[in-house]
């Protein structure tokens, strides 16, 4: 029988797992918004037979090019079309996906993806596929900017960026600086008893939008957590028949295909 220590030799080692790189806090906010209108509209479809929503958990999710091909039909919706992609685990899958979509952005709008760079996302370098993607979200809001409206929708409320209703003067140095720092000396008894008054209503105003924006933050976080809910319930409560009748009705046309 083999000792202790020669089994120790012989033992393979243990995997070390790789961590998944964050996907930039930008990026997150750009894309998940999108893609909770995209999976609402995947639900009432009748066409998607498993209508499993898309989630954006890690950068892996957006390797294949799929969900990078529904951001740029939310602002392009006549460069790329998802049915001429598929969700893949598949190297050979991916480079068709991101050579359709590549040769499509390329003449449609002039933005230039090179093979190099899309290998080096095959090949999980998710600095590179971050930088692409933030590099695709500034020319698609400068070139395909979005006529934007206010809305009570939950879907679209959850995710609205507050900060671009906040204005940047608010919390800017020169307004945080103390009254008693500036320079008041060539102002009267009355302007000055002005300023002050004005400055104390500026710093309360200041305290209660500061107040609003995090329990807004935190009303969007639940509501958030509220749609993710739905979507699984919705995924999970369609009846069986409505999928027998889906595959069935694709069974009698002869083609698997479905041209949106």
């Amino acid at each position: 029988m083999s000792s202790d220590s020669e089994l120790e030799e012989i033992m393979v080692p243990a995997k070390k797992k790789i961590k998944q790189k964050k996907i930039p806090e930008e990026l997150r906010d750009w894309i998940e918004p999108v893609l909770w209108k995209f999976n609402k509209t995947c639900m009432k479809s009748e066409h998607r037979v498993d209508r499993k929503p898309l989630l954006l958990r890690n950068y892996r999710d957006l390797e294949d090019g799929y969900i990078v091909a529904i951001m740029i039909k939310e602002y392009c919706p006549k460069v790329v079309q998802t049915h001429n992609l598929t969700r893949t685990l598949k190297r050979v899958s991916k480079i068709d996906n991101w050579a359709f979509v590549s040769q499509r952005l390329w003449i449609k709008t002039g933005f230039n993806l090179d093979t190099r760079t899309i290998d080096k996302i095959l090949d999980h370098e998710p600095s590179v596929l971050f930088e692409v993607l933030l590099d695709l979200k500034h020319f698609l809001e400068e070139n395909f900017a979005k006529d934007e409206e206010g809305s009570d929708k939950s879907s679209e409320v959850a995710y609205v960026d507050v900060e671009k209703y906040i204005p940047a003067v608010l919390d800017s140095p020169k307004a945080k600086k103390p009254l008693s720092k500036v320079n008041v000396k060539v102002l009267d008894k009355n302007a000055k008893g002005a300023l002050q008054r004005n400055d104390t209503i500026f710093k309360n105003n200041r305290k209660c939008v500061h107040e609003l924006r995090a329990r807004f933050k935190s009303l969007q976080s639940d509501v958030q957590e509220r749609n993710s809910e739905i979507i699984m319930l919705e995924s999970s409560a369609r009846p069986a028949s409505s999928i027998n009748a889906s595959e069935s009705s694709k069974k009698k046309s002869g083609c698997c295909c479905v041209i949106s």
